[in-house]
């Protein structure tokens, strides 16, 4: 929690005002709920895999879906409140390189969300019933997640060191 309040007196959201400062405080606190739990998962997955181990990963792929879940909408509303205090005109977006990097990093979680909504509402239900493929399916699909979540991770913090 220390490391998400850093954030709030340092770099873009600092000099936004007190909402740029609590949004970045909950985007940073929320990403890091979405990036952390997705990267132990995929990785516990995979050492389980490896070893030939009971996945259990039923109950944990559950819990960890619906915290994800909330997480993933802090982000969002938390990242559309500090670009609406950050970004002063909407051909920033297009003209800077902080907006090109911005509008890459909001496509790349566009697209692990994606992955990650179907994980909610496809595969850990497949896992629930025991369908054959869905413990591989939930693999291979948290890896992707994790790895998109890795690329974010760059861009931000390209992103961070950039002026808008």
């Amino acid at each position: 929690m220390a490391l998400a309040l850093s954030f709030a007196f340092d770099g873009h959201s600092s000099a936004a005002g007190t909402i740029a400062r609590l949004a970045s405080v909950a985007h940073v606190a929320a990403a890091g709920v979405w990036a952390g739990g997705l990267i132990v998962m995929a990785d516990m997955l995979i050492r389980r895999h490896a070893s030939t181990t009971d996945l259990g990963a039923t109950a944990t792929a559950l819990r960890f879906s619906r915290l994800a879940s909330i997480a993933i909408v802090v982000v969002g509303l938390a990242g559309i409140a500090l670009s609406v205090s950050i970004v002063e005109e909407m051909s920033d977006l297009f003209s800077t390189t902080w907006g090109r990097l911005l509008i890459a990093k909001t496509g790349l979680v566009v697209i692990a969300a994606t992955i990650g909504a179907f994980n909610h509402f496809k595969v850990v239900p497949d896992v629930g019933s025991g369908h054959p493929e869905a413990a591989s399916r939930l693999r291979r699909t948290m890896t992707t997640e994790a790895g998109i979540i890795l690329l974010v991770t760059v861009v931000t913090a390209v992103l961070a060191g950039s002026a808008i």
